[in-house]
């Protein structure tokens, strides 16, 4: 009931401030009520932590709604496989476990910026994760140790030891998959990013009126959009480059011994 509520809500939203793609979201339901559902593809939205994840979690919601799709949002082994939709916000798919024929994205990100993202975010973030108490960081919590540091640098060098550090080695190690289109996140934040989006959905072997409808919803969602505002603040800055600012010398050492030739493999160098 309360995920009806939601989507009810969502629909109202979208209506309100972006009238035309309210009436494409009602002739999308339509079509697919009273048209062929075809659900033999499985959609797998791979991100990683401070990598456009709300901002799919929110596109991909609306979608499955609308087209009557299944979805299951979570981490490897938390996702509902049978669902016709998964986003896994740490790319930690099993391929080998699904039966479908799959289609969709994985996103990567320049990893001295999704540090400093990191960093910045969990200073202030009210994920539950962040407060509980941890002997190892003195009987107080994550956000709390890092804010105790006494500037920037220390916690970048903090976080390459921890969730930064973690989230970045599961990029490097991302495998990929041959039917998963790989997307940079710069280039989806750029002003031409819903062109470079659009090129890639082109290819998923479902029906143009759906693709269309992601779309529209990506450009609604977007960091520009409507829906991201209506939405509340998330992100505190989507600019690229961050790192020529806050990394240090001492932090540019450390990056590279913990992941050598990671810049040059991701294509960031």
């Amino acid at each position: 009931m309360k995920k009806i509520y939601s989507y009810f809500v969502w629909g109202l939203k979208i209506s309100v401030n972006a009238p035309s793609l309210g009436i494409l979201l009602f002739k999308t339901m339509v079509k697919r009520r009273f048209c062929s559902n075809d659900k033999s593809v499985q959609i797998c939205i791979g991100t990683h932590h401070k990598v456009l994840t709300v901002l799919f979690a929110r596109i991909f919601r609306v979608f499955a709604a609308t087209t009557f799709r299944t979805y299951s949002l979570g981490r490897g082994s938390e996702l509902d496989l049978k669902k016709d939709i998964l986003i896994d916000h740490h790319s930690e798919f099993e391929f080998s476990k699904l039966q479908k024929l799959i289609c969709g994205l994985h996103v990567r990100r320049d990893p001295r910026d999704l540090l400093v993202s990191a960093a910045f975010y969990h200073m202030k973030s009210s994920e539950k994760w962040l407060s509980i108490v941890d002997e190892k960081y003195g009987n107080i919590s994550y956000q709390e140790y890092t804010n105790s540091l006494p500037n920037m640098e220390s916690r970048l060098l903090f976080e390459l030891d921890n969730s930064a550090g973690k989230n970045i080695r599961d990029i490097v190690e991302w495998k990929g998959h041959m039917d998963i289109c790989e997307l940079k996140y710069e280039d989806l934040v750029a002003s031409n990013g819903i062109e470079v989006f659009k090129s890639h959905i082109q290819k998923w072997p479902i029906q143009s009126y759906e693709k269309e409808l992601i779309v529209k919803l990506f450009s609604f969602f977007s960091l520009s959009g409507p829906g991201a505002k209506m939405a509340g603040k998330h992100i505190r800055n989507a600019k690229s480059g961050q790192w020529q600012v806050h990394i240090t010398k001492a932090v540019d050492v450390k990056f590279n011994s913990l992941f050598p030739k990671a810049l040059e493999k991701l294509g960031y160098k």
